[in-house]
Order: structure tokens, then sequence, then C-alpha cells
């Protein structure tokens, strides 16, 4: 028999208490949030090796279980709930699987390692050497993902060339307090601290990359840090009220260096990517693209449909997510 992987058994363990299908949903987005593709694709292998998920028994239409339910309560109840779980575990599952494994050189999973380096700080790191690669700093939105799940977008990177260390949106109450608990007095020590616990002195080019939320500290930590490059997805404009009460002054005066700040570099490989059709996002670039004069704006577009505040969806349905990353995040820092 096959001893199963860590992550498999970890998953088995979280589902086992799950009484409805929010208490797994739940558990679906706490891994989607942090697995790497070495751990999603094990997953996939051996869940799908089940016997008991490749049975057509198991999985009676959920409509007819909730009928037979109502004559047979005592008999059904835990075979209908168990069968239903199931049936929403085995979607999951292939979805994400689908997802990661799409366009031709998305095959392979891209091995990455998972560390903790502090409370909301997660290093993403493959193998070779950090003095021949490129570090990615990177600043979540409220969904604590880079827009799409860890293992997917993970699997959009070549873990021989890039390491990336997450920085997690603290829930309730953003980044607008310091990005390490305890919260710092300033924003720019907690900048600095996340960047000696990367060891950004080791890597040869350091860039930064922010969502939403993130956007904005992803580009005020480049101009601190002098760093190669910054890509901002989906942000916030420069006058966004609630960063000039945290820091006493806008955040388009930190990114001007109008701040009196003497160390920090002006901002340089900066991208900023929109969906062509969210018009506060285009804004917010435009506003940015005023002040930051080496900004590239980038409008994503998709003959499908509209393209709204996540722009990596259509990239990755249509395969070019991958060279679109490797473009801002590695050529930005050449």
């Amino acid at each position: 028999m096959t001893t199963e992987s860590r992550v498999t058994r970890l998953y088995r363990r979280c589902c086992r208490n799950c009484r409805t299908v929010n208490q797994l949903s739940k558990v679906h987005i706490a891994f989607e949030n942090r697995i790497t593709p070495g751990e999603a694709e094990a997953l996939h292998r051996e869940l799908m090796a089940t016997p008991r998920w490749n049975s057509r028994i198991a999985f009676w239409p959920t409509r007819t279980m909730a009928l037979a339910r109502g004559r047979f309560p005592r008999l059904l109840r835990a075979i209908g709930r168990r069968a239903e779980q199931a049936l929403h575990q085995r979607r999951w599952i292939r979805r994400l699987h689908g997802m990661r494994t799409r366009g031709a050189e998305a095959a392979p999973a891209e091995m990455f390692t998972r560390a903790r380096l502090g409370h909301h700080l997660v290093l993403y790191r493959g193998a070779g050497e950090r003095s021949s690669k490129t570090l990615v700093i990177a600043f979540t939105g409220s969904s604590a993902r880079l827009m799409l799940p860890m293992p997917v977008f993970l699997q959009q990177l070549v873990a021989d060339e890039v390491d990336l260390v997450l920085v997690r949106y603290p829930q309730g109450r953003g980044f607008f307090r310091g990005l390490l608990p305890p919260p710092g007095d300033r924003f720019e020590d907690a900048v600095d601290r996340i960047a000696t616990l990367a060891r950004r002195d080791r890597y040869a080019r350091v860039v930064a990359l922010g969502m939403s939320g993130g956007a904005l500290p992803a580009l005020m930590a480049a101009r601190r840090l002098g760093l190669d490059g910054a890509v901002a997805v989906g942000s916030t404009g420069p006058d966004d009220a609630r960063w000039q009460r945290a820091l006493g002054h806008a955040a388009g005066d930190v990114l001007r260096g109008d701040t009196g700040e003497a160390d920090a570099a002006p901002l340089r490989g900066v991208w900023l990517l929109v969906g062509a059709d969210h018009p506060r996002d285009r804004e917010a670039a435009a506003a940015l693209a005023a002040i930051i004069p080496s900004a590239r704006i980038v409008e994503v577009t998709d003959a499908a449909g509209l393209v709204g505040h996540n722009p990596f969806i259509p990239l990755l349905r249509r395969g070019e997510l991958r060279a679109l990353l490797a473009r801002t995040l590695l050529d930005a820092s050449r």
C-alpha cells in the first residue's frame, strides 16, 4: 500500500469533522491559499486514486439524496452528507488541477517548498542558488491570495529562477497599521523587516508584486527598498484616504519621494496591470502613471467577455499569464 503524502493526510483530517458544505469550502479555501504546485499535484493524484471516489454509487445526485433522507432519515442522513461532501471534494480537486495544468508548458509541477518566516509571511522557494535568482516580495489583497489559488499562481513561475515571499493581508485591518505583528510604529520599519527576513541581499534581483489592496504597499516597498522593479495589479489610487490616515501623508507623496526619506531611490521598472472594463482600476492606474515616470500600463482585454478587477483569469484561460509574469517580473528587474 502506497503511503499518502503529508498534505493528503492533513486534508483528510481537516475534512473529517466537516458537517456542512460551507465548512468544507472553508477548508478548500485554506488549502488553496497555502499549498504549492507539488502538493496540489500529490493531493489530486492520491485523492483521485481513492476507490470510493470513482464509484458511481458514491455520487448519487444530491437532490435524490435529499428526497431519500426525508423518507429514511436515520438510515441515509450520514450517507447522504458524506456522498454530497465527496461530490464537492471531487469537483474541487478536479477544478484546481485543471487550473494548475492549463497550458502546454504547465504539465510538470513547479517544485517549490514552503517555509513560514513569521506571522503573515511565507517563503515559497525553488531549487537553485539565491545569488542567481529573482526574489518576488508579493503583497496579497483581502482574499489572502495573489488573485489565484497559490499552486495555480506559482505554476506560472519557474522555480529554478524565482523565489517568492508572500505577505498576507492581515484580516480585519489590512496593511494600514504595519505589516508584521506586533504592529510597528512606521510602515517603513515593517518593510525593512520583511526585506531582512527574506534575505534580500542574497538575491541577484528583487522585485515587488501587489494585488488590489496590496498593490500600493508593493509600490511603496519598492520605493523604500530601491528594488529592481514592481508590478501592481488592480491598485487603488495614490490618494487613498486610508494611507493618508496611517502614514500622515498620501501614498503618492511616498512614491514621488516627497516625504524626506533621503535613502529612497526613484521607482523603476513599474508595471500597472488592470482589467480593461474596470473604470476605477483604470483611473487609479492613470493617476499612478502620472507620478511614476517609469510606469507602464497594461490593460487586459478578453474577447469572451468583460475583464474586471481580476485580469489574471482571462490571461490564464488563454495561456498568456506565464509569459506576462516573466515579462513584467523578470524583465523589469534587469
